[in-house]
This record gives C-alpha cells, sequence and structure tokens, in this order.
C-alpha cells in the first residue's frame, strides 16, 4: 500500500506485485499494468488527501490518515454580465456527531469490500498508524501540542475506539513507530539534542500498553495582548474593485523580473568610444511560463557590441527557447571560439552572430534530452603589429559558417555540498555534426562523452571521478587542448604549444579525487573577533591526453623503464574555501610519466569543483 499523487490528487493506491488484475478489490478504478508485470490499483478518488497506510496483522484492513483539510466549500454568484463571482471559499473541516472533530481522521478500509470508518480523534490529531495486535494500534498523538506515542483499542466491531491513552510524555517528540511482533518491539524516532536518533521499546504489549507516562503534561503559554494598533486614514483603494473576486481566465502579461533584470547595469560615457551600456534585461509572466532575455552591451557601435535575445517557453513538458545573438572580442590566442587551434599566437578579433533554437525533453527528474539547432557566421580580422610595433594593423580576413544541430542525454542527479558535488552522478552523452551551407562551411563531425561518479566513504568525505572523451573528425575537426587547473592540473593552459599529447581533435581524460574537511573555521581575536573558512582539501590525479592521428598510452622510454607514452599525467593536493558565495581554488601539482616527477605547478582558481 502506498499514496500517490496523480494530477494534483493524493489518493491510496495498492501494487500487487504478482500482476493481479485487482478484482477481487473494491477498487475506484480499474488496474494498471507497470513495467515488469506488477499492476497499480487505486482505491479511493477524493479530494481530501491520505497518508501513512499501514496494513492490519490479518491483511485484511488498511489503517491510514486522512485529511479533510484539502476539500473546499465554496459559493459563485452569476452577475448581470452572466460572469461568475467567488463568493466565499473555505477549507472543509471534519465534523462528528457532537460536533466536534480534527481536520485529520483516522481511517479504516477493508479493500475487499470497500467498507471505510472515519475516526475523529478527540481531542488532537492522530497520525501515523502502526497495527500492533487484531484491534489495536499505536498512532503519533499531538494532543497536548506535542507528537508523543498513544494506544488506540478499537471495539469489538472493529468500528469505533474503545479506549485511548497517551503512552510518552516527552517534549522534543516522537515520530515514525514502527511494530516488530515477532519480538514485541517498538522502534520509533525522538527528537534530541539538535537531531533525531532511533529507538527500542521491547516488550511492547507485555508492558508498555499499561504504563502510565511519568512527568507533568505541558501548561499553557500566556502571551500578552498585544497593542491596539487603530488607522487613522482611509484603507488603500484598489484597482478595479469591480473585478475584486471574479474567476477570468489566465492572460499572459510579461512583466520585468526584478530578480534578474538592472543587476550590475551601467551607461558610460567616454570619447574614446562614446556611448556605452551593459546590462541584462529579463521579463517573465506571472507563472514563470515565459522568459524573454535581452543582452545589451553596447560599446560605442553595433559592430562592437555583445547584443543578445532569447525566448523560453516552459509552460508543457517539452521546454522550447529561440534567440538571436551577436558578439564581438578581440584575443591574442591560438584557439578560436569554433575550435580552432591556429599555428601560434596570434592577435585576431571575433565577430560571431546567427541564431539559435533549443527543446529539451525531461525523461524523469534527473534525466532529459535537449535538441539544439544554432547557424552562427564566425567573422575573423587577424592583426599584426606595424614596423614600429606600436599598431596593430590588419593583415588577413576570413568567414566560416556554421549550421550546427546536437543531440544529448543528460542525467543529473548530483548533491552539492561547500565546494561541488558530493554525491550522485552526472553524465552527459552528446553528437553534434555540421551541415554544410556553402563554400566557407566548417566541415565535421563531434561526439563528446562526460561522465562523473560521486561516493561518500564517510561523513563529509567524498571520492569523485570524471571522465571526458572527445572525437572529432572531418575537414575542419574542432581542436581540445588540456591544461589548466579544470583539466590536468600538472601543466600549464598554454603548454600545448611545446609539449605533445595536449591538443587535437581526440581527448581522453580521468580525474580522481579525495575530498575531506581540514578546517571547519579559523578563527582571530585582532582586531576584533573574525573569521575564515571552513577550508577543505583534496588529494588528486589527473591522467589525459589530447591527440591526433593513433595514441599509444603506455610503453617504454629509451633506457628501458615503463610508464606513460602518449599519455600525461599529474598528481597534487588542493585546499578550498569560500569567501561569500565564491568558491576559492588553490592547486598545486606535479607532472608524472610513472617514471619519475617534474616541478610543481599552482593554479588559482574561481568555481566549484567538477
Amino acid at each position: 500500500a502506498l499514496v500517490g499523487t496523480v494530477s494534483g490528487r493524493t489518493d491510496l493506491f495498492l501494487v500487487d506485485l504478482a500482476g493481479a488484475d485487482g478484482s477481487a478489490l473494491a477498487s475506484a478504478a480499474p488496474a494498471r499494468r507497470l513495467e515488469g508485470g506488477a499492476t497499480l490499483i487505486r482505491m479511493t478518488d477524493d479530494i481530501g488527501d491520505e497518508g501513512d497506510p499501514a496494513w492490519s496483522p490479518d491483511g485484511r484492513r488498511l489503517a491510514f490518515t486522512f485529511d479533510s483539510r484539502a476539500e473546499l466549500d465554496f459559493e459563485f454568484e452569476i452577475g448581470p454580465d452572466r460572469e461568475r463571482r467567488l463568493l466565499w471559499a473555505r477549507f472543509r473541516e471534519a465534523v462528528d456527531a457532537d460536533g466536534g472533530g480534527s481536520p485529520t481522521l483516522l481511517s479504516l478500509l477493508d479493500p475487499f469490500s470497500g467498507d471505510r470508518v472515519d475516526i475523529p480523534p478527540r481531542p488532537g490529531q492522530w497520525r501515523q498508524p502502526v497495527w500492533t495486535g487484531p484491534r489495536e494500534l499505536c498512532v503519533v498523538d499531538d494532543r497536548n501540542g506535542i507528537a508523543n506515542l498513544a494506544r488506540v483499542e478499537l471495539d469489538s466491531t472493529g468500528s469505533s475506539v474503545a479506549d485511548s491513552r497517551l503512552l510518552t510524555n516527552v517534549v522534543g517528540g516522537l515520530s515514525r513507530p514502527a511494530y516488530a511482533a515477532g519480538a514485541d518491539r517498538l522502534v520509533f524516532t525522538a527528537f534530541q539534542i539538535g537531531g533525531w536518533d532511533l529507538y527500542a521499546g521491547d516488550g511492547y504489549r507485555g508492558g508498555w500498553t499499561t504504563r502510565a507516562p511519568a512527568g507533568e503534561l505541558p501548561a499553557a503559554v500566556e502571551f500578552p495582548s498585544p497593542t491596539l494598533v487603530t488607522r487613522r486614514t482611509p484603507p488603500d483603494p484598489v484597482d478595479e474593485p469591480e473585478k475584486v473576486g471574479l474567476v477570468e481566465p489566465y492572460r499572459t502579461r510579461l512583466s520585468v523580473d526584478v530578480s534578474q533584470a538592472l543587476g550590475g547595469g551601467a551607461v558610460y560615457f567616454n570619447s574614446a568610444v562614446g556611448l556605452g551600456m551593459a546590462n541584462v534585461i529579463t521579463l517573465s509572466d506571472l507563472l514563470a511560463d515565459r522568459r524573454l532575455s535581452f543582452l545589451l552591451n553596447f560599446y560605442g557601435s553595433l559592430d562592437n557590441s555583445d547584443l543578445a535575445a532569447s525566448y523560453y517557453h516552459l509552460k508543457h513538458r517539452i521546454d522550447y527557447g529561440v534567440g538571436v545573438f551577436h558578439y564581438k572580442n578581440y584575443y591574442n590566442s591560438a584557439f578560436t571560439s569554433v575550435g580552432e587551434l591556429l599555428a601560434e599566437d596570434t592577435y585576431f578579433s571575433e565577430r560571431n552572430y546567427g541564431v539559435f533554437g533549443i527543446a529539451s525533453y525531461p525523461l524523469s527528474t534527473f534525466r532529459r534530452i535537449d535538441f539544439e539547432l544554432q547557424a552562427l557566421t564566425s567573422e575573423r580580422t587577424i592583426f599584426k603589429p606595424d614596423a614600429d610595433n606600436f599598431f596593430l594593423v590588419e593583415e588577413d580576413k576570413s568567414t566560416n559558417r556554421l549550421l550546427r544541430p546536437s543531440l544529448s542525454y543528460v542525467h543529473d542527479s548530483a548533491f552539492y555540498g561547500s565546494y561541488g558535488p558530493i554525491t550522485g552522478s552526472r553524465l552527459s552523452l552528446s553528437f553534434a555534426p555540421a551541415i554544410p551551407v556553402g563554400g566557407s562551411a566548417l566541415d565535421r563531425r563531434t561526439v563528446a562523452v562526460d561522465w562523473r561518479r560521486y561516493w561518500l566513504p564517510w561523513r563529509r568525505n567524498t571520492f569523485a571521478m570524471r571522465f571526458l572523451g572527445a572525437d572529432s573528425e572531418g575537414d575542419d575537426p574542432r581542436y581540445f587542448v588540456l591544461g589548466g587547473p579544470s583539466t590536468l592540473r600538472g601543466f600549464d593552459y598554454y603548454d600545448y604549444e611545446t609539449q605533445t599529447g595536449l591538443a587535437g581533435p581526440r581527448l581522453a581524460m580521468l580525474n580522481l579525487e579525495y575530498r575531506l574537511p581540514l578546517l571547519d573555521a579559523l578563527i582571530f581575536g585582532w582586531p576584533g573577533r573574525w573569521g575564515l573558512g571552513p577550508f577543505g582539501a583534496t588529494l588528486f590525479f589527473d591522467l589525459g591526453a589530447a591527440w591526433s592521428g593513433d595514441l599509444q598510452p603506455f610503453g617504454h622510454d629509451d633506457s628501458g623503464d615503463w610508464g606513460l607514452r602518449d599519455l600525461r599525467g599529474d598528481y597534487g593536493f588542493g585546499i578550498r574555501t569560500r569567501i561569500g558565495f565564491l568558491p576559492l581554488k588553490f592547486d598545486w601539482a606535479r607532472r608524472t610519466d610513472l617514471r619519475r616527477v617534474g616541478d610543481t605547478v599552482f593554479h588559482f582558481s574561481i568555481g566549484p569543483e567538477f
């Protein structure tokens, strides 16, 4: 027996692992076949909320809680314009024969006949029932304002309460009782000293059912009456008072999202570039189903500005978005934004503009499929110093066009700690071919895999692993570069210019890390009392290569010693801390080919761990 929510309504369901059709049960709907042969049978169909189902010892009855507050009583009136106007609405309360009662009932259901008895507790509420005998239950009772355990005895017909009384009297609260009939043991959780712990009471039927809780019941807390506040000014006027209480269809109205708009924006002017502006403006509707965003980084002229606009529709299960963009950047690098690797560091500018569309289909809470289509034009201008090495002059221009669809499968169940993920896993599989659209179109097909796994060997310690693999084929393959604090930490960003195995259209990399807490806080006494922390430590080993052609991972050197051949490796340790919301990383790494060890390389970076 379990509780499930369908279309916003919570009801009681049975899962038959043998695959029975439920014909022997008084079900509320036909049985539904599940994967693996089991069947799902709906036992209730009402507006109220069921919870905490428990089988009786003979398997003939189900005890569960029923909260009627999910049911609403309301009344409409029809105005002269034939529109419905809501007069009033309130939660429906459960009322017993004596006029009292509680919104939470103890319900007993015979799944074979459909007979159901709703028992209102008096006073307080009963929750989390568990059967301790044929006509006896243990429940969580809050009649005194604190959750304690109580014994409920049914009469001979099993349709009303013959006796009920408290078994415990603690101030921290008890919950989640479970009873083992063979051992006559009751297990429950209790809140004590800032945390929940597990407790067991042996001899429940032999002694617990007759015990009287010690101590005094908690007394009522009296508060002084608040000072009466009067208002001398008339109430604030209401816009369109004739529409108060009127039920109207929802209409999409976009407005500026203050949480994501106008933050950090600026407008400036100087004689060198003229007028400038930098800002991101986001608009959304009330339900956040539709989002419209604008990037406005204006630098004197449109050619030198970063401009973008995007629209995302998130109302249905498939999320989709479209957008246009224009970016202009200046570089001194050998790596271009479209994945080309130049012969050496070069002064150049790139003007990238185009359109994109994206669709995302969630398979579950943690898995989805993404499809993206991007049409990009990249105009590159190469500069060189003049004869006096004072100005940069234009040397060459080139244009590349890229029409690239990409299909990705994404899994993400990672749970984050202070510096990055600590448990769970992440996986991304993608395929992105380039479709020829002209003589200057890039010809490439790229596949990539990014798999990350996190284990907790014990509390606050994490073992992390990441594997990256990629392959780009075609006349204009995308190049990958290794080195720096995010890949191989024993190498710098530009070591690929002087060393082999760090740049190429094929990539394979493995990162292993052991993450542990180092200091929870570092407190100083002067000047004043202040502190830093927490601090964490990381021990890591990196192994990988980026290459073209064939790869020989291991082999012997000229001296006959075995070790790494085309692979590059390093090991080291790092310090992790935070300043505000910024995660800081300090890494010291040493290169190794499993034969000898190189010099230490230091990296400082800002960002979470992989």
